[in-house]
């Protein structure tokens, strides 16, 4: 398996910069084909570097609302529920867990209402307190500087190094491993499974 190239640094800080270009406008600006930007931008789909892409919405302006964040002083035990809660809430764009059991959520709603959302979002042993926070702006940058292409073998979880790697496609699917003994026992429960369906 060969992990990530100048090219395909070179394609991700381009899409990171602005995910409507073309592939055409990619492999002028990388000095490759297009049909390269096409096959790389598809492997790295295929191992998950590229997740989808997005829109960078200003939802002040499309909402009725401020933007506001609240972070949730939680329990270890209860913060995956805290985050799943406020994920279903209508605006609420993002929620992040912190090590130390924090869920720190972006949500726009009117002023009136944050209290509101925090109330009929979380039961009183969920949290111990919360601190809402009213943003003046929200500003992202994605930083592609000095990646380092990190894959876990699908069998052992090991990290998958370049140079020993293996690559497989079963089924449809792109499977890597950190060693040929891992693809080999891969293969084999897979085709166990497979038969026993």
């Amino acid at each position: 398996m060969r992990g990530l190239d100048e090219v395909d640094i070179q394609i991700l800080r381009l899409l990171n910069e602005d995910a409507r270009r073309s592939y055409s406008e990619i492999a002028e600006r990388a000095d490759v084909s297009q049909p390269t930007v096409t096959n790389r931008v598809e492997r790295l789909r295929k191992l998950d570097v590229i997740h989808r892409f997005t829109l960078d919405l200003d939802r002040s302006i499309l909402n009725e609302g401020v933007s506001v964040l609240i972070d949730i002083d939680t329990f270890a035990s209860t913060v995956d529920n805290v985050a799943r809660a406020f994920k279903q809430r209508e605006g609420v764009h993002t929620v992040h867990m912190t090590a130390d059991a924090h869920a720190i959520v972006l949500a726009t709603c009117r002023p009136n209402d944050v209290h509101e959302l925090v109330a009929e979002t979380l039961r009183e042993p969920q949290y111990s307190a919360y601190e809402v926070k009213l943003l003046a702006d929200t500003r992202t940058d994605p930083s592609i500087d000095d990646v380092k292409f990190s894959v876990e073998c699908t069998t052992c979880g090991n990290q998958v190094v370049s140079e020993n790697g293996v690559e497989t496609q079963i089924d449809g699917t792109l499977y890597h491993f950190c060693c040929e003994r891992c693809e080999a026992d891969f293969e084999a429960k897979y085709e166990q499974l497979r038969e026993n369906a």
